[in-house]
């Protein structure tokens, strides 16, 4: 998720449930991002649409 006010919330409320987070710098692509996926044992990803798989952001 890139960085936004809303971005706080949420890291607030995962840390409220008991989840940890892996903040990974949103302007990785490809192998770098899943390698820091990956290296963090991710068991979800929390993402903004903006993010999202064919997304033209992402060109």
């Amino acid at each position: 998720m890139e960085n936004r006010p809303d971005l706080v919330f949420y890291w607030m409320w995962l840390a409220k449930i008991g989840a940890i987070e892996a903040l990974i710098n949103f302007n990785l692509r490809e192998m770098s991002q899943l390698h820091c996926v990956q290296a963090a044992q991710a068991q979800r990803v929390v993402f903004s649409e903006e993010m999202a798989p064919g997304n033209e952001y992402l060109v």
